[in-house]
C-alpha cells in the first residue's frame, strides 16, 4: 500500500510539473450558467459549454428534451437513446422524439468539476440535454439542466435560430480516445523527466490492465 500511495504521488507530482512548465496550456472547456423562462413557474438553470448561451445557441441545430440512453447504449465513442418532449430552435417538423447518437467528445468526457458528475450521470441515465446537430447525423452535447425545462426554445425567443438563415450541422469536434490521451500523458511526463534528467518510464501493458480495471471498479462500484 505505501509502494502505491508512493507511485501515484510520484505521477501527481510529475503531472503537475508538466502543467507549471507548460507556457501554452490547453484551454478548458468554457462553462455558462443562465436561467431559462419556464411557462407556469419560475425560471431555471441551465448549464451550456463552450460559449455564451446568447451567441451559441441562436447559431447551432440544436434540440433541447429529456435523454433517455437506450438498452445498451454506450460504447467507446457514443451514447445513444432518445429525446422526448422535444424542443427544437430551428424547424424540424411535428415530431415530439428524437432518437439520437451522442459523441463522446474529448471536451465533455474530460470536463471538470461538478459538471462531469452531474453530465455523466444523465448521460448514462437521463436527464435534461441540450444537444447540437453535427455532420454525420450525430450529436454533441451543449448543454444540459437539472431539472424539467418544458419548451425552452418556445419560451426563450433569444435562443432561436434566424428562420431566413438557418445553420447547417456543425463540425464534429475531437472525439474521446483513451489509448491516443493516454500515449500523449506518457510521453509528456518522460519529457518532463529527460528534462530533469531522470530516465525515462516504459509503459507496461500489465500495469496499464490493472489501471484500467482499478479505474473501472472506482467508477462501478463508487468506494468513497
Amino acid at each position: 500500500m505505501r509502494a502505491e500511495l508512493f507511485v501515484s504521488a510520484v505521477l501527481v507530482l510529475l503531472v503537475s510539473g508538466v502543467v507549471r512548465a507548460d507556457p501554452d496550456p490547453i484551454p478548458q472547456l468554457s462553462v455558462w450558467n443562465t436561467k431559462a423562462s419556464v411557462v407556469g413557474g419560475p425560471s431555471r438553470k441551465i448549464t451550456v459549454f463552450g460559449g455564451n448561451p446568447d451567441e451559441l445557441l441562436p447559431t447551432c441545430r440544436c434540440v433541447t428534451g429529456t435523454w433517455q440512453i437506450a438498452k445498451g447504449g454506450e460504447s467507446a465513442s457514443h451514447f445513444t437513446g432518445t429525446i422526448q418532449a422535444l424542443s427544437s430552435n430551428h424547424s424540424r417538423g411535428s415530431a415530439k422524439k428524437l432518437s439520437a447518437k451522442v459523441r463522446k467528445t474529448r471536451d465533455i468526457m474530460y470536463v471538470l468539476g461538478d459538471h462531469r458528475s452531474k453530465l455523466h450521470a444523465i448521460l448514462r441515465g437521463s436527464g435534461q440535454l441540450i444537444l447540437r446537430e453535427v455532420s454525420g447525423g450525430e450529436w454533441e452535447v451543449a448543454g444540459y439542466a437539472v431539472e424539467a425545462l418544458g419548451d425552452v426554445f418556445a419560451n426563450n425567443a433569444r435562443w432561436r435560430v434566424n428562420p431566413k438563415k438557418p445553420p447547417k450541422p456543425g463540425s464534429p469536434s475531437p472525439i474521446l480516445d483513451p489509448i491516443a490521451d493516454g500515449i500523449a500523458l506518457a510521453k509528456l511526463i518522460n519529457e518532463y523527466r529527460a528534462s530533469i534528467k531522470l530516465p525515462r518510464l516504459p509503459i507496461s501493458p500489465e500495469l496499464t490492465k490493472v489501471a484500467q480495471a482499478h479505474a473501472r471498479d472506482l467508477n462501478d462500484n463508487k468506494p468513497v
